[in-house]
C-alpha cells in the first residue's frame, strides 16, 4: 500500500488513519503484545482520528477488544461508520475525549497517535497513560507525522511498560 492509496473513506497518509504506519506487524513486534492481543487484550487509541488503525487492529485479533478516543468529534462520527462497514463494532467503541483525559483504565495496550503541543501536555499525557495501563501493559507515544516513516526511532518519543520509572 503507498501513502497515496485510498483507503476506504479516509486518505492513506492522514494523521486519522495511520494506514501510512503500519501498526498491526509494529505493535506485533512489541514484546509480549501480540501473546495478549491474540488471547484477549484491552486496547486504547489515544488521538485514534477516523479509527482505522483500531479497525485494521480489531479484524487481526478479534479476541481483543479496542476503545479509540479523539478530541474531534467529527473524526469520532467517522470512525464510528467505519468500524461498523467493516464489521467490527461489536468490539471497537469510539468516543470523544480530550487527549489527557481520556477515560477508563486497565488496558493491555494504550498507543498515542500525535504529539500535544507543548512539554507540559506531553507529560500529562504520558502520566495518565502510566495510571490507565495494567501492570506489565505496553504503551507508545507515536508522530506519524515527524516526517521518519514508521521506524521506532524518533517516531515513537516513550515506549515502555507500567513497571518503568516515571518520565
Amino acid at each position: 500500500m503507498t501513502d497515496r492509496e485510498e483507503v476506504g473513506p479516509v486518505r492513506a497518509g492522514d494523521r486519522s488513519d495511520l494506514t501510512s504506519f503500519p501498526l498491526v506487524g509494529w505493535v506485533a513486534s512489541l514484546p509480549g503484545v501480540e501473546r495478549r492481543l491474540r488471547a484477549g487484550a484491552r486496547v486504547a487509541a489515544v488521538g485514534c482520528g477516523a479509527g482505522q488503525a483500531l479497525i485494521e487492529l480489531a479484524d487481526a485479533y478479534p479476541r481483543s477488544t479496542f476503545h479509540g478516543f479523539d478530541a474531534d468529534p467529527a473524526m469520532i462520527d467517522r470512525a464510528r461508520v467505519t468500524s461498523a462497514e467493516a464489521g467490527v463494532s461489536d468490539r471497537v467503541t469510539f468516543e470523544v475525549a480530550p487527549t489527557a483525559r481520556f477515560p477508563g483504565a486497565g488496558y493491555d495496550l494504550i498507543y498515542a497517535v500525535g504529539m500535544p503541543e507543548g512539554h507540559d501536555a506531553a507529560l500529562l499525557l504520558a502520566d495518565r497513560i502510566r495510571r490507565a495501563v495494567v501492570a506489565g501493559g505496553a504503551w507508545f507515544l507515536c508522530d506519524p507525522g515527524a516526517g521518519h516513516g514508521p521506524a521506532p526511532a524518533p517516531d515513537v518519543r516513550r515506549a515502555g511498560r507500567r513497571s518503568d520509572p516515571p518520565v
